[in-house]
């Protein structure tokens, strides 16, 4: 399949005036995988490879629009990265990712999983400067303090647990390594089935849920969730499974709330902007269609997208 290139904000805001309308017999052409969702908590299973590392997963523009969807102060925020220089907080996210091949997902994740930062509206006196926790063993010591260094070193140190690298004194990761948890259940030991949960039990060694764990929301748990159990939950909350294959793209689809028609769009950028600008005249309906973007052009059919003139409609 073949869409068109993925919208920036004024060409998403230009969409949305003339109200772009998919035809419904369009799905017959996409060579697409329809979604699943299997919501079954693995503590040694929490997030595949691929998915840490995907660090094109969002670009700048995406994690802006994000940003703008949520209650925060991150979408405004200005402040200092690592190397002193002022930048957008999404510059910030993006910049570090793409230094260390980390994806902005696992950043925006870590940040509403240590301080709420997708969220909260208003900041303690620490609230930035401990942003993700990184380097932050104790209430009292902080290697990394501020926004940008947070999320420079943050991502620095995702990158070298368990590989060597980095100056990393971590183990390195082996199959069927045991790495000590906070104890739970009796548990003191969890085995992680691969690179990237490892990387999460040396950032923060914990469980964070109770068995039977299945989708975390029922009444062993009461809706609390803390460590990596709470980082899966914020993970699929935003970006959906967290071993989805990250080639596959999402479709998401908009039904307009007056005359029933859809809206399909694989731009990330255009799906926030739409959730965040235009809620009233557009219902979000999630992502029924991925596509592969490993396909060739030669074998993709393109969708195309058309506006009523006369109705705008």
């Amino acid at each position: 399949m073949r869409m068109s290139t993925p919208l920036n904000h004024r060409a998403a805001a230009q969409t949305l005036r003339r109200v772009v309308v998919v035809a419904a017999f369009a799905l017959l052409l996409f060579g697409a995988v329809a979604q699943g969702s299997a919501a079954q908590y693995n503590p040694e299973a929490v997030i595949s490879n691929a998915n840490m590392r995907d660090a094109d997963a969002m670009s700048q523009a995406e994690i802006q629009a994000f940003l703008e969807t949520q209650s925060g102060i991150l979408a405004a925020l200005v402040t200092t990265d690592y190397a002193g220089h002022k930048k957008p907080a999404s510059q910030i996210i993006f910049e570090a990712c793409q230094e260390w091949t980390i994806s902005p997902k696992v950043m925006l994740t870590m940040l509403q999983k240590e301080q709420s930062l997708l969220t909260r509206l208003t900041l303690g006196p620490k609230t930035l400067s401990r942003a993700i926790g990184a380097g932050c063993p104790n209430a009292t010591t902080n290697r990394y303090p501020g926004f940008g260094r947070q999320m420079w070193h943050g991502a620095r140190l995702f990158d070298g647990y368990g590989e060597g690298k980095n100056g990393s004194t971590i183990p390195l990761f082996y199959d069927g390594i045991a790495k000590t948890i906070y104890p739970i259940d009796g548990m003191k030991h969890v085995h992680p089935d691969n690179l990237a949960t490892y990387k999460l039990y040396v950032y923060n060694p914990s469980v964070g849920a109770k068995k039977p764990y299945g989708d975390l929301t029922g009444a062993n748990n009461a809706g609390h969730t803390t460590g990596n159990a709470n980082f899966w939950l914020i993970y699929r909350r935003y970006f959906g499974g967290t071993y989805t294959d990250p080639r596959m793209r999402h479709v998401y689809r908009f039904r307009n709330k007056k005359n029933g028609t859809y809206l399909y769009t694989a731009s990330v950028t255009e799906r926030y902007h739409i959730v965040s600008k235009h809620s009233t005249a557009w219902a979000y309906e999630g992502s029924p269609f991925s596509v592969d973007t490993s396909v060739s052009a030669a074998s993709t059919v393109p969708v195309y997208r058309f506006y009523n003139r006369k109705t705008a409609k």
